[in-house]
């Protein structure tokens, strides 16, 4: 089992720096994601539920603060 913790310091960032290229060259089975910087509203489908995994996300209260989710190829 490989399990990945980043911090993206914003998700749509991270997407503008081809994070999700580099995440499928991972192989992983769990990736902790810390730092979103997002809310609902802002995720694409991609941020959302990338290739071959599920996303788990629970989002700051306040725009532009942190949250944090995971990507599990299980549900």
């Amino acid at each position: 089992m490989r399990i990945i913790t980043i911090n993206l310091n914003g998700i749509r960032s991270a997407a503008n720096k081809d994070f999700f290229e580099w995440l499928t060259q991972q192989d992983a089975d769990i990736v902790c994601l810390h730092e979103l910087k997002a809310q609902a509203g802002d995720m694409t489908q991609q941020m959302l539920a990338p290739a071959g995994y599920y996303g788990y996300f629970h989002y700051a209260e306040k725009k532009g603060y942190s949250g944090a989710g995971i990507y599990t190829r299980h549900r």
